[in-house]
């Protein structure tokens, strides 16, 4: 086995008592402890002249950096309580369970609200787990509200009020829906509703022959 030599010791004198390392660096200087072999120093842990706290490689490229506000950064002085970067790698972090349910909570004074994955479904949103109360997206990009198993790229389910779900705008063309198909031959509609420039009217417009087909105006008059 390999050899192991101890080095340094401290110990309190007392039951209870705390033992304690002090490095001090000269006024305007560092403090630096370094680890290493026979060949050079592979890490250290450096205070600098701002009173961070480094943790280098190499004794020279700096990894980490813990600043006197408790802000972390992974390659990078951090702005934030926790700042990741790379200047090339496009994934920053991983957060990773052993099982097949993973979970991030996000918390304010008011309110806890959950980013859950389970059995490949992302469940956003203030339940803790795959809930009808959260917007859920399957893995094949199905997106569910007010449903956890959404069978079409967008499946909504209300409450046993009205409606299930509403469109705004502030428009004055209105507020409206567009239709696209590109099977064979492309057809656009578009279905349109209130705006004061139409009059408040109910309409449907053929966006690929730029012209109205139908329209209800809030006088119900219908014209097509």
């Amino acid at each position: 086995s390999a050899l192991v030599s101890r080095i340094f010791q401290a110990e309190g004198s007392n039951a209870g008592s705390s033992a304690e390392l002090r490095i001090v660096g000269g006024n305007a200087s560092t403090a630096s402890l370094k680890f290493g072999d026979g060949a050079a120093y592979r890490y250290s842990l450096v205070t600098d002249t701002s009173d961070n706290l480094l943790f280098k490689a190499t004794d020279t490229n700096t990894r980490m950096t813990l600043d006197t506000a408790g802000k972390l950064g992974l390659g990078i002085t951090p702005t934030e309580f926790l700042h990741v970067y790379h200047a090339s790698t496009n994934t920053l972090g991983l957060f990773e369970s052993g099982d097949n349910t993973a979970q991030l909570r996000l918390k304010d004074p008011n309110s806890t609200q959950y980013i859950n994955t389970d059995d490949a479904v992302l469940s956003l949103g203030p339940q803790s787990s795959v809930h009808a109360g959260n917007i859920n997206i399957r893995s094949d990009g199905n997106v569910g509200i007010g449903c956890i198993d959404p069978n079409q790229k967008l499946s909504v389910s209300g409450n046993t009020g009205w409606p299930a779900a509403s469109l705004h705008s502030s428009s004055e063309h209105g507020t409206g829906l567009q239709l696209y198909n590109t099977n064979t031959t492309e057809q656009d509609w578009a279905i349109l509703g209130g705006g004061s420039k139409w009059n408040y009217a109910f309409r449907i417009y053929d966006q690929t022959d730029a012209d109205y087909r139908f329209a209800i105006d809030r006088d119900g008059g219908v014209g097509i």
